[in-house]
């Protein structure tokens, strides 16, 4: 091998190393990113993980808050069945008295 053939390969090796160098040092980069990427992935994971927890705990409060509502619906309910029948009662509603219930509220006459 020559002195010019030698020389020749020494630059081309030399070139070789520079790039391998290159990519050894690019491959560290990806590697750092990845880690920082991994350590993002894990945080964002909890993060989604808590907003499930607090989903679920706001379900069941809206559940409880269902329940009670339909409860309140009920006694709304009671509440009106009542005053419809104390108007009936009374007679607020429109609707006649009966004979008898107004009977009932005359004093009697006297006897002789």
């Amino acid at each position: 091998m020559s002195d010019a053939e030698r020389a020749r390969f020494e630059v081309l090796l030399e070139r070789i190393e520079t790039r391998i160098e290159i990519l050894v040092e690019g491959q560290s980069t990806l590697v750092a990113n990845f880690g920082g990427l991994a350590r993002n992935v894990g945080i964002l994971s909890a993060t989604v993980d808590r907003l499930v927890d607090g989903q679920a705990a706001l379900t069941a409060r809206v559940g409880t808050i269902d329940t009670r509502v339909g409860n309140i619906e009920t006694r709304v309910g009671n509440i009106e069945t009542d005053m419809h029948a104390v108007k009936d009662h009374l007679g607020l509603n429109g609707t006649a008295r009966t004979a008898r219930r107004i009977a009932a509220k005359r004093p009697a006459k006297p006897r002789k």
